[in-house]
């Protein structure tokens, strides 16, 4: 067999090796595109002070005022060349505000919904609730 013979055989099964490469490589790339093609990210708008956010079951969006909105905060520490840092200290229990009527109010709603249908994003019950309370006038 000579050399160019060698080079025309190894062609075909070097082509296949690649695209069988490209195939594994690209595929969870495929499969996260059709995952997140639906998700509709949150929208902070600053100039009018709202939030928008669409919940997976709905088309339409909700728009929030940022002092409706609950948030979720994370402590974290972490290490730097220039040496420790922290981050979100929590305030003693004497300064934190606390929490009025209609936010209990809410806050028991959003728990019986997320009770009656589990598995559902915090932010999408979220939504649902504080949507059905501007709606409503409350």
């Amino acid at each position: 067999m000579s050399f160019w013979d060698a080079v025309l055989f190894g062609i075909p099964y070097g082509m296949g090796f690649t695209l069988f490469g490209l195939l594994i490589a690209l595929l969870p790339r495929f499969f996260s595109y059709f995952k997140l093609q639906g998700v509709v990210p949150t929208r902070f708008n600053r100039q009018r002070r709202e939030v928008c956010l669409v919940p997976s079951d709905s088309d339409d969006p909700v728009f929030l005022l940022w002092e409706d909105i609950q948030a979720w905060v994370i402590q974290a520490q972490g290490a730097t060349q220039y040496g420790v840092q922290r981050w979100s200290e929590p305030l003693p229990e004497s300064e934190r505000a606390q929490p009025s009527d209609t936010l209990k109010r809410l806050s028991r709603k959003v728990r019986e919904k997320q009770q009656a249908r589990p598995g559902r994003l915090p932010h999408e019950v979220f939504a649902e609730v504080y949507g059905f309370n501007l709606r409503a006038g409350m």
